[in-house]
């Protein structure tokens, strides 16, 4: 106060000097706050609206070793590094797919969810495309995604500790048995996309059996009404037991379940990125299958179980071998 004039300062009284020293505080504090705003990063939490797919070749991991596939319908194929921001998609809208050189392409996000086991599913677009889709499936470091158009057909696959993407032949996709009608366009897609699957492999297809979709359907139903998901029967009854009861003659059989995806494509994505349940998939002993879906409204509950077999005429009680995979979701 010594430096300004005495009158001013014989005029002040005690309140007016605490009030301009409270105002004089406030300034100080509010200048120091200001100068320290744009060290603060932009958007330092806000998650990427659009991310890669992959990763530049550059930055890749070891690369993956190609597994021996059916070379007349993939017509080419790359070892792949999957961006680490991939990992987490819920909340990313649009996805650069960077296939090949050139087969790039964007697709934008029709929904996404964590599904039950800890999967993450993302549905989307592909932009430009009329009938474009693509649905990526990811857990533990791992991804699985199908990308369709109507002249190409995409894969990326977990091959060892890295992934492949491949292009397939859709114009050669042809022959895959048909199924009765008393078997739903869910069920029946999903029977195509394993043997679609199986033949990429070089693995024939397996056929429908309507005693083994009558296991999974049955199963499928009794899960969705009764609320629980388990492969083993409220009233106790292994899988095998199960399959066996519906009158299949089995020397081998196994069973994927899932919960929660409400496509074909969907649940088969999940499938394909649980190596449990693949290897049921891509058994080579396998012969048959069946596939039976059912939801529940009240419950908003969709329950999927995949039954496979391989079938011989003698006792199917002895020697029976068994490849069921208790799951958790997907």
């Amino acid at each position: 106060m010594q430096h300004l004039p005495r009158w001013l300062v014989c005029r002040l009284t005690e309140g007016e000097k605490m009030h301009r020293f409270q105002f004089i505080r406030f300034l100080v504090c509010f200048c120091a706050l200001v100068s320290l705003l744009p060290l603060a990063p932009a958007s330092s939490t806000a998650a990427p609206s659009e991310i890669s797919l992959l990763q530049p070749a550059t930055n890749a991991a070891a690369p993956a070793v190609p597994k021996p596939v059916n070379t007349s319908l993939v017509s080419r194929l790359r070892t792949v590094a999957i961006n680490p921001d991939v990992l987490d998609i819920r909340t990313i809208d649009s996805i650069q797919l960077n296939l090949f050189e050139n087969a790039q392409y964007r697709a934008s996000r029709v929904r996404s969810q964590m599904g039950a086991g800890g999967y993450q599913l993302w549905t989307g677009r592909i932009s430009g495309a009329e009938n474009g889709s693509v649905v990526i499936v990811v857990k533990n470091r791992q991804v699985s995604a199908s990308i369709v158009l109507d002249s190409a057909m995409y894969q990326v696959r977990p091959v060892g500790q890295g992934h492949v993407v491949r292009q397939i032949r859709k114009d050669a996709l042809g022959g895959i048995e048909s199924v009765p009608s008393a078997v739903s366009q869910s069920e029946s897609r999903v029977i195509q996309l394993v043997n679609q699957e199986r033949i990429i492999e070089g693995l024939r297809p397996l056929n429908y059996n309507d005693k083994l979709y009558d296991s999974a359907r049955s199963h499928s139903r009794d899960m969705a009404t009764a609320n629980y998901y388990s492969h083993d029967s409220r009233n106790g009854r292994k899988f095998h037991e199960r399959i066996f009861a519906s009158g299949y003659p089995i020397s081998k059989c196994g069973e994927n379940i899932a919960l929660g995806f409400s496509s074909p494509e969907e649940v088969f994505e999940c499938w394909m990125n649980s190596p449990d349940h693949r290897v049921n998939i891509m058994n080579a002993e396998f012969t048959d299958i069946g596939v039976g879906y059912a939801s529940d409204n009240s419950t908003r509950r969709e329950l999927w179980t995949q039954d496979f077999g391989a079938g011989k005429k003698s006792d199917a009680s002895q020697g029976m071998k068994l490849a069921g995979r208790v799951s958790t979701g997907g």
